[in-house]
């Protein structure tokens, strides 16, 4: 039995027997199904519309998963992950992150400068070039920090290496990092080719 004769049903047991040859009674009938139908067409509908919600949903959890795995391994965004710099020279032709030992003054507080220092800066054409550099606490956090200073070359004529030097003392307060043991520092390249040999902290007597 078809549904729309299901729903026929109470309306015959209703009344007189003829009302199944009058108009009215047939509208009402078409009426009464129609009821029933679109509910029933709108629960399909939203099942469908949950079931493809949720697999949007699942696929881009998997999907921003995958791609926060990838950013951890490329660029270091958790203490796990991230390395001292080492003692090979290494293109900055993305961003860099690398754990900086803090070595201990051997003045007072007030008498230390605590400097960053990047060294062997090397750009090997006569193009400019440009770098950032920011310092964050060693925490697991994959922010870049606070930042430090940058370096900017302009119509580099000669093709000797140098050395970046920032004052860090205030930063390093700043961030709540005077009693770590290690920073965070962040080589962002912003223009050019060039190549960094090193990073270090130093702590220096105050003039």
């Amino acid at each position: 039995m078809s549904l729309s004769s299901r729903l026929s049903v109470p309306f015959l047991c209703r009344g007189n027997s003829n009302n199944h040859t009058n108009p009215s009674f047939s509208n009402q009938t078409f009426h009464q199904t129609s009821c029933v139908v679109k509910p029933f067409c709108k629960l399909n509908i939203n099942r469908r519309s949950a079931v493809v919600g949720l697999t949007l949903l699942t696929t881009f959890t998997a999907t921003n998963q995958s791609l926060m795995a990838s950013v951890v391994q490329e660029n270091g965004s958790s203490d796990q992950v991230l390395k001292e710099f080492g003692s090979e020279p290494r293109q900055l032709n993305c961003t860099i992150r690398v754990i900086v030992p803090r070595p201990k003054s051997e003045f007072s507080e007030d008498e230390t400068v605590e400097m960053l220092r990047v060294v062997d800066v090397d750009i090997p054409n006569t193009g400019s070039a440009r770098f950032d550099v920011y310092v964050a606490k060693a925490d697991g956090s994959s922010d870049l920090g606070e930042y430090a200073g940058s370096l900017v070359e302009e119509d580099r004529k000669r093709f000797s290496k140098r050395t970046m030097s920032l004052g860090v003392t205030n930063l390093v307060k700043r961030i709540g990092g005077e009693n770590c043991e290690k920073l965070i520092v962040s080589l962002v390249p912003r223009d050019g080719e060039l190549s960094i040999g090193g990073v270090r902290i130093d702590q220096i007597q105050a003039h």
